[in-house]
C-alpha cells in the first residue's frame, strides 16, 4: 500500500501536539518547616542563658601544633574556637520559635568546676541563682569544655595507563577532625540539672584533586577547620534540645489547561491567593486528573499558610480523585506535620 509521506508526517505531528497538550509538568519550591528537638527537655521554652566556662579547648594528638607558626598553640585562638562553639548554639537558639530572650556570659572555670563533677549539685548557690534572677530565664545552658584531635590520611586510587601496560597510583589527602563538646542544662527556677550531654562528631575534608602533600588551596587551613567544625558542633547540640526551622522541598502541578497555566503563572509570581482562586474552581473540573492536580495544589497553598488541617482535607480529596504515589506521599507529610504540631504545641 502506498502512502503519502507528507500527510503521514502531518498526522504524526498533530498526534504529538495532542499528546503534548495533555502533558503535565511540575514546578518546585522550597519552604521552611518546623522540626521538633531530638529530646524535649523544657516544654514552652521562652528564654535561655548561655554560659561558657572560661576555659581553653583541649587539643590532643594534633599534627599542626608541632608547627611553630600554627595558631593552634595560641591561647587567644583557642578561646576563639570555644566562642565559635557557643556561637553555633546561640545562633540556632535565637531563631528557635518561642525564644524571646537570650543572655550570654562567661564565668571563671573554677566557679563551675564543682558542677561538672557532682551530678547531684543544682543551681541553688548564690552566684548562679543571681544570674537566673537577673536574666529572668527559663534554663541555663553551660558549655563545660571542648576537646579535639586531628589527623591526615591518604586515599590511594589505582588506575591503569591508557595502553594497559601499567598502573598509575593517585593519592588524595584527607583532613579528619575528631571533636567533643560537653554541655549541661539546668532548670533556672528549680535549679535541677535537666541534661548533661557529650556531643561527639567527626568531620572530614577531602581533596578533590590529586596532590603529593597537604595543600591549603584544596584542604582548609587547620585553624579554619577547627573554627568551622566547632561552630557546627554547637549548632548540632542545639538541634538536640531546640525546635528548628529546616528547608523542605515541595512542588505543584501545571498542565496545558488554560486556567491551570494562568494559575501557575500567578504562583510563580508569588501571587498564591490569585492562584488558589483558580485552583479551587478547577478542583471541581469534570476531568478527574485536572481536578486532582488542582486539589493537590490547593493543599500546598494551605500548607504555605500553615493551615495544616485544611491542607489535609484538600490532599485527601486529591487522593480520592487520583491515587498517585505523589499524592499519597504528600498526605503522609501533612499527617506527620499535624501530629508533630499537636504533640509539641507549635
Amino acid at each position: 500500500m502506498r502512502t503519502n509521506s507528507t500527510k503521514t508526517i502531518v498526522i504524526l505531528l498533530c498526534l504529538g501536539w495532542i499528546i503534548f497538550s495533555g502533558c503535565t509538568s511540575i514546578k518546585h519550591l522550597s519552604l521552611e518547616v518546623l522540626v521538633p528537638p531530638d529530646t524535649l527537655i523544657y516544654p514552652g521554652l521562652q528564654s535561655a542563658t548561655l554560659i561558657s566556662r572560661n576555659t581553653l579547648i583541649g587539643i590532643t594528638d594534633s599534627l599542626f601544633t608541632k608547627d611553630p607558626d600554627s595558631l593552634l598553640t595560641d591561647t587567644t585562638f583557642r578561646k576563639e574556637v570555644l566562642n565559635e562553639c557557643l556561637r553555633g548554639f546561640q545562633e540556632l537558639l535565637e531563631i528557635s520559635p518561642g525564644i524571646d530572650s537570650v543572655v550570654r556570659d562567661t564565668v571563671a572555670s573554677d566557679t563551675l568546676m564543682h558542677l561538672s563533677y557532682h551530678p547531684e549539685d543544682t543551681l541553688v548557690d548564690g552566684f548562679l541563682s543571681e544570674i537566673c534572677l537577673n536574666a529572668n530565664t527559663d534554663i541555663v545552658v553551660i558549655l563545660e569544655g571542648v576537646y579535639a584531635s586531628d589527623t591526615l590520611f591518604g586515599t590511594w586510587i589505582y588506575q591503569p595507563f591508557g595502553d594497559g601496560r601499567g598502573i598509575d597510583v593517585i593519592q588524595y589527602y584527607n583532613l579528619g577532625l575528631m571533636l567533643a563538646a560537653r554541655w549541661s542544662v539546668y532548670n533556672a527556677s528549680g535549679g535541677e540539672r535537666l541534661e548533661q550531654y557529650l556531643y561527639i562528631d567527626t568531620v572530614i575534608w577531602s581533596s578533590e584533586v590529586p596532590q603529593a602533600s597537604y595543600d591549603m588551596q584544596v584542604l582548609p587551613y587547620p585553624e579554619n577547620a577547627y573554627l568551622e567544625a566547632f561552630y557546627w558542633a554547637g549548632n548540632g547540640y542545639g538541634k538536640r534540645i531546640l525546635s528548628t526551622w529546616v528547608e523542605a522541598e515541595r512542588f505543584y502541578y501545571c498542565t496545558n489547561n488554560t486556567l491551570m497555566k494562568q494559575a501557575c503563572l500567578e504562583a510563580s509570581n508569588n501571587r498564591w491567593r490569585e492562584a488558589a482562586m483558580i485552583w479551587k474552581e478547577l478542583s471541581g473540573h469534570k476531568n478527574k486528573s485536572i481536578a486532582a492536580k488542582a486539589s493537590f495544589n490547593m493543599a500546598l497553598v494551605c500548607e504555605l499558610e500553615d493551615k495544616l488541617e485544611l491542607a489535609q482535607s484538600w490532599v485527601i480529596k486529591a487522593y480520592l480523585l487520583d491515587r498517585t504515589w505523589a499524592v499519597e506521599n504528600y498526605l503522609d507529610i501533612i499527617n506527620h506535620r499535624i501530629f508533630v504540631k499537636k504533640k509539641y504545641d507549635f
